[in-house]
């Protein structure tokens, strides 16, 4: 069960990655959108619900092995990115200035993202991303409604 957590918790060892893993780690979560968001506005929403559950559930198992939110735990960037896509037209450019934005909010985590990271466990390891990604689909819904 240890190597089932770990592989998701770790976006499929994408958070293991030597250098910028949360880089990497968002890649899954990308991924999941360019598949999976070609569907109603309903299943993105309900499958970035299902994907915040899951993250906060991996990081709290994944912190017991690897510490409070250690770099290789990743789940919560597939989360992130997948709040940042929802409602975002399936194109790929806006994937791309998405995939941007999301990365840059998770790196500044602007308010409340860093107090998010003080909650407990998985939910604190995983809210502040989810507040990032809020922050990226509002900037990217205003490039939507610009071009």
């Amino acid at each position: 069960m240890k190597s089932v957590v770990r592989l998701l918790a770790t976006g499929f060892y994408t958070g293991e990655f030597p250098i910028i893993p949360g880089t990497w780690g968002t890649l899954p979560g990308l991924i999941i959108c360019i598949f999976l968001f070609g569907v109603p506005v309903i299943y993105q929403v309900l499958m970035t619900v299902v994907v915040t559950i899951l993250s906060i559930v991996l990081a709290s198992l994944a912190e017991k092995e690897l510490g409070h939110d250690a770099k290789p735990i990743v789940t919560d960037e597939i989360a992130g990115m997948m709040v940042t896509l929802v409602f975002v037209p399936q194109v790929w450019y806006y994937y791309i200035v998405g995939f941007v934005f999301f990365r840059a909010m998770d790196v500044l985590k602007p308010f409340p993202a860093r107090q998010a990271e003080s909650l407990p466990s998985g939910l604190g390891i995983t809210a502040d991303d989810i507040v990032a990604g809020i922050y990226a689909n509002l900037l990217l819904q205003v490039v939507i409604y610009l071009t």
